[in-house]
């Protein structure tokens, strides 16, 4: 099945990557970023059994999903929100915040009433929870604490620094909002404003509200509040356990020998992807006009190089041979200028992409001077 799978696959990516068809279907996959297609076909069937069933198998955990809700009440009104500034809040305030650290997500919130802390409370999550969770409970959480005391009579702001959680409450589609945030929804009166605030360093409630939140992170005793996993973790976990598989196969598998000596591992190949190109598919996969490939598959009675070295392949050609020293010379001079990491790959694309253009020349040359 799995020969017969990239069988099927293999003539896609080669499209892609402009290459010969002689080339091996490891390194096609590799520079194309295209994982094989039963690696792809059991992340899509994992992913799914855990959307469908509302569960996750994590290190012999089972963790239950946050699912989306979708029987949201159209009529029932939005909760007040501020996403701008500067705002004005009033003199009762919420200051709302949460942080991850390596060992789980910590939250808290601070009641501050006329520049005064009232009240405090924190809430501590797994690792596998996301911030927009936290924030999101840690609102619904103040909601709670002011309704529970009376305060929702006069008007009060919960204060949040994560647009993000605060634009999740009030989008239009309601079959992506979490369970959270329909609690919120249905549980905020009119006096409850929900505003954002960027951070500020200098606001002592936001330092305050900041250090109990890391304090209560990194705390092993604490209680964890709320253990629902998102689908961002399903879908990351299982992007990576396909990752670990596809690696595995590419360094294992016999095919591939020019790319596996360029690109030992597999993501050192991945980078490449969308820079592919006929010339640079030639020198990564060396399937091109080089003496090793044009001898091996008879196309030459000669594996040699034009600077006399026994064997031209795409390693010497890239790393020590005199044909090529101006390109690499070149190379190191425009690296050097080179701030991103992309414009660096860039740099390493063109030089490949040289390399093939010269061996194709040097192929011509030889050639025309045997039919002369």
């Amino acid at each position: 099945m799995k020969r017969e799978l990239r069988r099927t696959l293999k003539p896609m990516i080669q499209l892609i990557a402009k290459s010969y068809s002689t080339a091996s279907f490891v390194a096609l996959s590799a520079i194309t970023n295209t994982p094989p297609l039963e690696l792809h076909i059991e992340y899509v069937a994992n992913v799914t059994l855990a959307r469908i069933t509302g569960k996750y198998r994590h290190d012999d955990n089972e963790i239950i999903l946050d699912k989306c809700c979708v029987n949201i009440n159209e009529f029932l009104q939005l909760p007040n929100v501020i996403i701008r500034e500067p705002s004005v809040t009033t003199s009762r305030q919420v200051f709302t915040k949460s942080i991850r650290r390596s060992n789980g997500i910590g939250s808290a919130f601070l009641v501050i009433f006329d520049g005064q802390l009232i009240y405090s409370a924190t809430h501590r999550f797994p690792t596998f929870c996301s911030i927009l969770q936290a924030d999101l409970y840690i609102i619904y959480m103040a909601i709670n604490w002011i309704i529970e005391n009376n305060y929702h009579s006069s008007a009060i702001t919960i204060i949040s620094n994560n647009i993000g959680a605060i634009m999740h409450i009030i989008k239009k589609n309601n079959k992506k909002k979490s369970e959270i945030a329909k609690s919120i929804i249905e549980s905020t009166s009119e006096n409850i404003i929900i505003c954002w605030r960027k951070i500020d360093k200098s606001d002592r409630f936001q330092r305050q509200s900041r250090k109990k939140a890391a304090t209560t992170a990194n705390n092993h005793y604490h209680q964890l509040s709320y253990q629902h996993g998102p689908m961002k973790f399903v879908k990351r976990q299982e992007k990576i356990i396909m990752l670990n598989n596809w690696s595995s196969y590419y360094e294992n598998d016999s095919a591939g020998t020019t790319i596996k000596t360029l690109c030992p591992h597999l993501n050192n190949a991945r980078i490449f992807a969308k820079y592919a190109s006929f010339w640079l598919s030639q020198s990564l996969t060396g399937h091109g006009q080089f003496g090793q490939f044009l001898y091996r598959f008879g196309f030459s009675n000669d594996q040699s190089c034009q600077c006399g070295y026994e064997l031209q392949s795409v390693y010497h050609l890239r790393n020590d041979c005199p044909l090529t020293y101006r390109l690499r010379h070149d190379y190191i001079v425009a690296l050097s200028t080179c701030i991103t990491i992309d414009e660096k790959i860039k740099m390493e694309v063109i030089l490949y992409e040289q390399i093939a253009m010269l061996a194709d020349r040097l192929h011509n040359s030889i050639h025309q001077n045997s039919n002369h």
